[in-house]
């Protein structure tokens, strides 16, 4: 099973782009702090980088921003290509679910306006489109 669940702080504002086919995503970084380091007064940080489809991605990038504090879940993804001959990779957070943490400050929620589904939003068929 590959499943992830994160708490910790946005590093940077996300940053919301469209596919070529009109599908939103966002991507982010988030700093989970694990300790103290030993001896030193300074904690000790792991950093990731995040990425979120659809409308989700639409409201992370409305409601969230550098240094927010949340919660979320997803799946670990390892991004492979290769470039002037030399093969790279790159791990990353495929996010499900993202919100507010909660312990240390309050949010207002908002709930988006129902989107219609992809059959409603055609034309109801025409004398012409009906084959008999």
């Amino acid at each position: 099973m590959n499943q992830i669940t994160l708490v910790g702080n946005l590093t940077r504002d996300p940053e919301l782009r469209f596919t070529p086919n009109g599908n939103p995503v966002a991507e982010f970084g988030i700093a989970v702090t694990k300790m103290k380091a030993v001896d030193k007064d300074e904690w000790i940080s792991d950093f990731f980088n995040c990425v979120i489809w659809g409308t989700a991605a639409e409201n992370v990038a409305k409601s969230l921003n550098k240094g927010s504090r949340v919660i979320l879940t997803g799946k670990l993804t390892i991004e492979r290509w290769e470039k002037d001959n030399e093969k790279k990779q790159a791990t990353k957070i495929r996010v499900m679910a993202i919100g507010p943490e909660l312990s240390y400050a309050i949010c207002k929620i908002t709930k988006n306006a129902k989107q219609p589904d992809k059959a409603d939003e055609q034309a109801p068929p025409t004398d012409e489109d009906i084959p008999f």
